[in-house]
């Protein structure tokens, strides 16, 4: 799957199905793994004043296991975004509902360029961009462009869950879909439906972060355009899409 075909996406949904969005890069730097947090705070503390740890644990041994290499250490809150950050991770999310691209892009460029002269950043190593959707009910498959066979019949579907990657263009697409998922939120009872998960990313060798930006927004549109073509007429028409 080297190129998508190209189809008019909408540029809103009055039915969003988004509750999860974040875009995250892996790198490497020559600061000490104690400072990079101090420093990402204090030049972003105007705007992500509260400061919450995730991860307590010494540094040794986040060193020695390669699995908590890209794991974040603390968590910056803002009014309506979050940044989760670590000695060679920093990624960053909408708070709550999701605000739409319009708003989510121009706050991830004032953050990259507000950390681009720090020095946190030697190199780039990957652009990891997620969206996760959900659906009430349990009947995904049957409304999505996608069909699974067993012996040329079509399977049931019950409690199905699938993991697939899709090679487009220079990125990679995991694509997740399971029709027996739950959503809880808090103060709410748990919802049980389906879930639409594609993390979009593309690996770098020798790059450093202002190269990154473009591309930002180049994953952002591929990872439209898979889920976009990935929905049959029905489930898009139940959207209600402004194009």
């Amino acid at each position: 799957m080297n190129k998508m075909i190209k189809t008019k996406l909408p540029v809103a949904l009055e039915n969003c199905p988004i509750v999860g969005s974040v875009v995250e890069i892996w790198f490497t730097s020559d600061l000490f793994p104690q400072t990079v947090v101090g420093i990402v705070h204090n030049k972003l503390k105007g705007s992500y004043p509260k400061v919450e740890q995730l991860l307590q644990l010494p540094q040794n041994l986040v060193v020695a296991d390669p699995n908590l290499k890209y794991r974040a250490h603390f968590r910056l809150v803002g009014k309506s975004f979050a940044l989760q950050v670590g000695p060679n991770v920093l990624n960053i999310s909408p708070i709550g509902v999701y605000p739409g691209w319009s708003k989510f892009m121009p706050e991830i460029e004032e953050v990259l360029d507000a950390i681009k002269d720090l020095g946190l950043v030697k190199e780039v190593k990957r652009l990891g961009i997620r969206y996760t959707n959900f659906f009430n009910g349990n009947h995904i498959f049957k409304k999505l462009n996608l069909n699974i066979q067993l012996n040329g019949d079509a399977i049931p579907y019950a409690n199905t869950i699938l993991r697939t990657e899709l090679a487009i263009n220079q990125f990679t697409a995991t694509l997740q879909v399971s029709n027996n998922a739950n959503r809880v939120d808090p103060g709410k009872p748990t919802q049980t439906g389906s879930v639409v998960d594609i993390d979009l990313f593309k690996m770098y060798t020798n790059t450093k972060l202002s190269a990154v930006l473009p591309d930002i927004s180049v994953g952002h549109e591929l990872e439209k355009e898979v889920f976009w073509g990935l929905l049959s007429d029905e489930l898009k028409d139940e959207l209600k899409p402004t194009f």
